[in-house]
């Protein structure tokens, strides 16, 4: 009776233990499906869960997630036609992540049953890398649930007795927790703490540390610091000496081999939005949503990176040589490179995307040092001559074919680099004027660029010795005291430009200057570091600006009394009548077919299996391997009794065969108070071989024994076969 009652308590534990960890997966697994619907902005409903097909479905949720990537951090990934339908929208994924639910629950039930508690971890690593890699902000709420369902998990799975009582605490605390999350997401008190900002911007500037860092700081004003920038570059006497003479004391920032050095302006940060007091990138999404252009662009020839080489091809004829760049201690984040880059090869761009011409930020996790490209001869110093042979020449087929291509880059520079603060206009006006009506067209450029120089070097003193006053911004604080370094100038600069209506960018990088065109090879110095204005000439492209007095003469410069009175937008291109922009057929790279994307998520899930494995190998093999040294240690004790005590132990507790004589000298380490000698120790490490050497000798012979059983059995089964 008694024996009753304790089976019917075990079946009803049971009974408990596997609803109790049904639910648990079920938790796990959903509350996993949210937040990957939260960071991938996927749309699932009870309304939406059974429409359209697992195929279609899973390319067209392969789309979202691409478009999603690409707008928030401009990873580009390859996307599908077969995910979309006859009007160019995303076919129906509901059917598909209803079913990638049911397949994580079911993963999360016979995770949470095996009481594997490594197993937690494939849910833990995931979101932390996909929160931390992704640029955009992420529900507090659908983090929160799978911290809590993998604390409900690990309760189930550590306790061996399941009771109602053992998930109190735990649901208490999850109900508490969430009802101070809830109140302070509705009531918006996160987004009103500063020191949360800060702390996102602190753990932005380490992670970008990772590339190394130039000394004016990639167009954050807020950030320079007049010793730093001192002790980084030099005095400004110490910086032009060495750029005018090539006796640099600064630290090595690259080198750079070119067969006939010359000199060069070379491009890194590009700033191209103003706003808080630093210079930013557009938004990812801006220049994600411009790579149709770009894609296109590109297969015709044309890229902005290289325009000023395809005018100089276009009107001159290419004479491109290599260029090697080895990077040693300036910021790794951007591709340092010329004004005058040729083509845009596949090769130069390994490990770089190209944003809309701009410029190309790297795709590494550190950046890479090592990098080689074809470049012309130095072009920015005669730059109005080349805008004047392109204007007065012919309109060939290969002219037109150039213009309506430039067409396209031209009103994505207009539309994204001639904004500025509107707070600064009357500022502007009252410092330098008022524009006139530049509606329809820009200021002229030679007027401009004459006029904002004059401007410059006539008002504003250039030290190193600046000084900031929190009650202004950082552009105001410059035109009010009149005082600070290349970084200010050059913001003041392209600000001025575009207040003109010229398209201008911001441009920190580095000069190789004519003293350092020696030989065939240049050590560039981080005195070297410089920020200057970059504008855009219709039709030609982008040109540097030098707005900094004290650096003016340092580089040769374009002669602005040639060339610039030839420049006739209208008489090149019919504005009126611009080409169509065409759609990217993604469809016709053979990389990109359904067979591909499945055979690329099996490597993946064969990588992921295999760290899985070597996870568990070693979550297996570091306790042997330290209970293994802890017995070697514990063997060869300085003191013979202690090692030959210690040996006897491990023989007796893996039930090793030790001969009587052994055994006596075992228990006298062990039980006696007298002494063991050296000679002892090595007699019961030979115990120790002898008593392995049987243990191995009995498992042969029971597998021998086994095979032996099965052999006689089949022999056995095929005699009766044949007298059948």
């Amino acid at each position: 009776m008694v024996k009753l009652k304790s089976s019917e308590q075990n079946e009803n534990s049971k009974i408990v233990e596997n609803i109790t960890d049904a639910l648990c997966g079920i938790i796990l697994g959903g509350s996993f499906f949210a937040v990957l619907l939260n960071i991938f902005k996927l749309n699932w409903s009870f309304e939406t869960m059974l429409r359209g097909g697992i195929k279609g479905g899973f390319l067209s949720t392969a789309n979202t997630i691409a478009d999603y990537l690409g707008n928030t951090n401009y990873i580009i990934l390859e996307k599908f036609k077969d995910g979309y339908d006859g009007s160019s929208n995303l076919l129906p994924n509901g059917l598909f992540l209803t079913f990638a639910l049911m397949i994580i629950i079911v993963i999360s039930c016979i995770i949470v049953r095996s009481c594997s508690k490594w197993f937690l971890s494939i849910y833990v690593i995931p979101v932390i890398i996909l929160t931390i890699l992704i640029d955009d902000s992420v529900n507090y709420m659908p983090l929160f649930s799978l911290a809590a369902a993998l604390f409900l998990s690990l309760v189930a799975m550590t306790n061996s007795k399941i009771t109602p009582y053992s998930f109190i605490l735990p649901f208490a605390a999850v109900i508490i927790t969430s009802a101070i999350v809830f109140t302070l997401e509705e009531s918006n008190f996160t987004s009103d703490l500063q020191f949360l900002e800060k702390i996102s911007e602190k753990v932005q500037e380490t992670t970008e540390k990772r590339y190394g860092e130039d000394p004016l700081k990639n167009g954050k004003l807020d950030k320079l610091s007049s010793e730093e920038l001192r002790e980084d570059r030099g005095s400004i006497d110490q910086i032009i000496s060495s750029l005018k003479d090539g006796k640099d004391g600064s630290d090595t920032a690259f080198t750079v081999e070119r067969e006939g050095m010359e000199s060069y302006y070379l491009k890194g940060f590009i700033g191209e939005k103003f706003d808080e007091n630093r210079w930013n990138r557009l938004d990812t999404e801006i220049h994600y949503e411009n790579r149709e252009n770009l894609y296109w662009l590109n297969k015709e020839g044309f890229d902005g990176l290289s325009q000023i080489s395809i005018v100089k091809k276009l009107v001159d004829g290419a004479t491109p040589r290599s260029m090697k760049i080895e990077v040693k201690n300036a910021g790794r984040k951007n591709m340092l490179i010329p004004y005058e880059l040729t083509g845009s090869d596949k090769k130069t761009e390994k490990g770089f995307e190209n944003y809309s011409g701009a410029y190309l930020g790297t795709g590494s996790l550190f950046g890479r040092r090592n990098y080689q490209y074809a470049v012309e001869k130095n072009l920015t110093s005669t730059w109005t001559k080349w805008v004047g042979k392109l204007y007065s020449g012919k309109i060939d087929e290969a002219a037109k074919k150039y213009f309506i291509n430039e067409s396209h880059q031209n009103v994505f520079n207009y539309k994204n680099y001639t904004k500025y603060p509107k707070s600064l206009e009357r500022l502007f006006e009252k410092e330098i004027g008022e524009t006139g009506d530049i509606r329809k067209n820009h200021a002229e450029y030679r007027a401009s660029i004459y006029k904002i120089r004059k401007y410059l070097q006539e008002k504003y003193i250039y030290t190193d010795y600046f000084t900031k006053d929190d009650k202004w911004d950082e552009v105001t604080n410059f035109i009010k005291k009149k005082k600070g370094v290349d970084a200010h100038f050059a913001t003041l600069g392209t600000l001025l430009f575009r207040y003109y209506g010229i398209p201008a960018r911001y441009v920190e990088g580095y000069l190789v200057t004519p003293s350092d065109a020696k030989g065939n090879r240049a050590v560039i110095g981080r005195s070297h570091n410089h920020a200057w204005t970059e504008i855009y000439i219709d039709g030609y492209g982008w040109v540097p600006i030098e707005v900094t007095p004290s650096y003016r003469g340092i580089m040769k410069e374009a002669d602005l009394k040639i060339g610039l009175e030839s420049v006739k937008y209208e008489s090149k291109l019919n504005v009126d009548n611009p080409p169509d922009r065409r759609t990217v057929d993604e469809s016709k790279n053979e990389s990109e077919s359904t067979g591909n994307i499945i055979r690329r998520l099996w490597g993946i899930l064969g990588i992921i299996i295999i760290i899985l494995l070597l996870y568990k190998v070693m979550y297996k093999l570091i306790p042997i391997l330290y209970s293994a040294w802890k017995r070697h240690r514990a063997f060869n004790d300085k003191d013979p009794k202690e090692g030959t005590k210690a040996i006897f132990r491990y023989i007796k507790k893996e039930g090793l065969f030790i001969t009587e004589e052994n055994e006596d000298l075992g228990n006298y380490a062990v039980y006696s108070l007298g002494e063991v000698a050296e000679e002892g120790r090595r007699q019961m490490k030979e115990a120790l071989k002898r008593g392995k050497n049987e243990k191995r000798k009995i498992k042969k012979n029971n597998r021998s024994a086994a095979h032996s059983f099965v052999s006689n059995l089949f022999g056995r089964l095929r005699k009766k076969q044949r007298r059948k």
